[in-house]
């Protein structure tokens, strides 16, 4: 009896259906984007710093066209990226966040990627895009926060 249960329980969750996530915005990368109008990419640069500062992130380049920042992340998360990313074995565990900034004449074109990225033992390097809907919409509603326009 308890055997029908499960399967039947089983049979009733799989016929649920998956939640549909709307993109904030479809952009030509697929990663978020946003144009700032007549702000300089300098000002940008140091606006984005100052933003990993805040979640406690290391800034580990800051340029007037980019911003790479290494956020600081638990043993549990670097034990999930040794099981589905690398092996047991794998080291140099980094989630990297990266701005792009490019100047288009007075306003400045953003692109936002965030990336986990590990060695293997044999040097390789292994890397992992966060490029899902939730982490889209995320960076994308930050971008049009700070004063970003659609692309």
């Amino acid at each position: 009896m308890r055997y029908i249960f499960i399967l039947a329980l089983c049979a009733v969750m799989g016929c649920e259906e998956e939640e549909v996530i709307e993109p904030l915005a479809i952009t030509p990368s697929a990663w978020p984007e946003a144009i700032f109008k007549s702000k300089s990419r300098k000002s940008l640069s140091e606006t984005f710093a100052v933003a990993c500062a805040k979640i406690g992130a290391t800034i580990v380049e800051e340029s007037e066209t980019r911003v790479k920042c290494d956020k600081n992340i638990s043993e549990g998360v670097k034990e999930w990226g040794r099981m589905f990313l690398g092996t047991g074995h794998s080291s140099d565990i980094h989630i990297y966040i990266q701005f792009n900034l490019i100047k288009r004449g007075a306003d400045t074109h953003v692109q936002v990627l965030e990336w986990m990225q590990l060695q293997m033992p044999r040097g390789q390097i292994r890397r992992k895009d966060y490029n899902t809907p939730y982490y889209n919409n995320d960076a994308q509603a930050y971008l049009y926060k700070i004063g970003g326009q659609p692309v």
